[in-house]
């Protein structure tokens, strides 16, 4: 029996309890401290929550717990606020690094650079002493590599662009060092090779700092080692936090033979959808624009994966179960990919597929209104809206709405919310934030970003409970704190509910309980 607690059960019958009983790994009682002591009987353990705060556990809907993992022993650009600055940091990481060892990691965003500029190879060269190099974007959507990487990789001025693809290249066209999407997967399978981790092992140290933020849920989509991962970390009951778990496209006809379906698997580890690209990203200007880039004439982004190709991987995934989520940033990119849902909307069984688009950042008003109708789930990250505003009025035409979970949900869209970490900060109390004040944690702009899209605390902290727990088809056991539901809760220092919205990323998570048990504690 948890007592002593101010509990907002979110439940829609009984707002606020102040005690709840859990058997097993679900909630039996909830309201007054003499209701629940009742209930328990005398010999239940009790546990003191010291007058917190207590929400339903948050989800986070779109993470790539396995990257946090890995990245965390990589070289980190985020904070670098000039190409110097960025270029300084590589050295120091490089120098030692032994000879010939890949220097990984990256992180850059050369757009908040003092002076914005795509990197150079040649620079990069003279920072790691030679050693192959290959840094990602803070959006994932290109690499930086230098000459000793494109030896290895066998990119030279004659490689032709893969399908969806770019090889940034100087007048001559010399690779200048800088590929995008696509072109970035040779790169990634052959610097896997020479950088093994064990998952298994560092795992765990993510998802502890995903447990400190307070999600008790998060839906995962990265590779095939991190499913094979999360699932050893379950068979051994070192699983504290709930998983739903994507498919990578490569791994979709394996996944099929496997019988995995959406939904499948335990409230522990779930079988998700499979997780298709559309497009890129703002940052790198990727992102599939009808207008095109207003700071760069003529650039409509890129389609990453054929629509025609992806109308077949919808396809075969719905006839066999499996839900579709696909990465969609232009406004371009998401009006193709809602007409491509909307051509596959049950499986084999004539059930519903719940598709999700992920991020679903750009969008016009014809696609804005189609969410709700075609049932497709706007999987969106609040933060991106706040690190990437600056980017906007610089490059995203006016006719397009951006980050407008407002509207959305005024639709009747289902809106849930993430952090796509490690890009986006993995704790959920500054999306709540951000999604409540459109401004970043120094208060700025001082109105908000495009204002009229605020949502409210109640509404956000739905984005993170309610809205998940349906993103996943787990409304019946999640989300709410209620007779029935999975004891999954997180306490708050401070009311939520109540808080100024400057102060909620200062909020402190207290404890994390999963399955009723704590499994993180200040």
């Amino acid at each position: 029996m948890y007592f002593n607690g101010v509990i907002a059960t979110f439940d829609g019958v009984q707002r606020t309890a102040r005690a709840l009983v859990v058997e097993g790994e679900s909630i039996v009682a909830v309201g007054s401290e003499e209701h629940c002591r009742e209930i328990a009987g005398r010999d239940a353990q009790r546990i003191d929550l010291d007058g917190g705060f207590v929400y339903p556990g948050f989800t986070d809907c779109h993470t790539h717990l396995a990257n946090a993992a890995r990245e965390a022993t990589m070289v980190d650009l985020r904070t670098s606020r000039s190409y110097e600055e960025a270029l300084a940091e590589i050295r120091r990481f490089s120098a030692d690094r032994p000879e010939g060892q890949w220097i990984l990691g990256g992180r850059w965003a050369h757009n908040r650079w003092t002076t914005p500029h795509w990197p150079h190879r040649r620079e990069l060269d003279i920072a790691t002493g030679g050693r192959p190099a290959a840094l990602s974007t803070l959006d994932g959507h290109s690499i930086w590599v230098n000459t000793a990487a494109l030896a290895l990789l066998g990119i030279d001025a004659d490689t032709p662009d893969p399908v969806g693809g770019e090889i940034v290249r100087d007048e001559d066209g010399t690779p200048t060092g800088v590929l995008k999407e696509t072109a970035i997967e040779r790169a990634r399978s052959l610097w896997s090779t020479h950088h093994d981790v064990d998952l298994r092992a560092c795992l765990p140290l993510a998802i502890e700092r995903a447990l400190a933020g307070g999600l008790t849920s998060v839906h995962d989509f990265d590779g095939v080692d991190a499913i094979e991962a999360f699932g050893d970390l379950r068979d051994a009951g070192q699983l504290p936090l709930r998983v739903f778990k994507s498919v990578p496209v490569p791994y979709l006809r394996t996944a099929i033979t496997d019988g995995w379906r959406t939904g499948g698997g335990d409230h522990w580890l779930r079988q998700g959808p499979v997780k298709i690209f559309a497009d890129g990203a703002l940052g790198s200007r990727t992102a599939w624009m009808k207008a095109g880039y207003l700071d760069e004439p003529g650039n409509h982004g890129l389609t990453r994966t054929p629509v025609d190709d992806m109308d077949e991987l919808i396809r075969l995934a719905a006839e066999h179960g499996i839900a579709s989520a696909v990465h969609a940033i232009g406004d371009e990119a998401n009006s193709s990919v809602l007409a491509l849902l909307a051509r596959h909307p049950t499986d084999d069984r004539g059930q519903r597929l719940r598709h999700r688009i992920e991020h679903a950042q750009h969008l016009d008003h014809a696609a804005l209104t189609s969410f709700a109708p075609l049932g497709v789930i706007a999987s969106m990250q609040p933060t991106h809206c706040t690190d990437d505003m600056h980017m906007v009025e610089d490059a995203v035409p006016a006719a397009s709405l951006s980050y407008p979970w407002r509207s959305l949900i005024d639709t009747g869209a289902t809106v849930a919310f993430g952090s796509d970490a490690p890009i986006g900060a993995l704790e959920p109390l500054q999306g709540i934030h951000a999604a409540v004040s459109r401004q970043d944690t120094e208060g700025r702009p001082a109105d908000g970003f495009q204002p009229e899209q605020r949502i409210t605390v109640t509404e956000a902290i739905h984005a993170y409970t309610a809205a998940a727990a349906y993103a996943s088809g787990e409304e019946q056991v999640k989300g709410r704190l209620a007779v029935g539901q999975l004891a999954d809760f997180v306490v708050l220092s401070d009311d939520l509910l109540r808080a100024d919205p400057s102060l909620i990323p200062k909020l402190q998570v207290h404890r994390t309980v999963v399955g009723g048990q704590t499994r993180w504690t200040s």
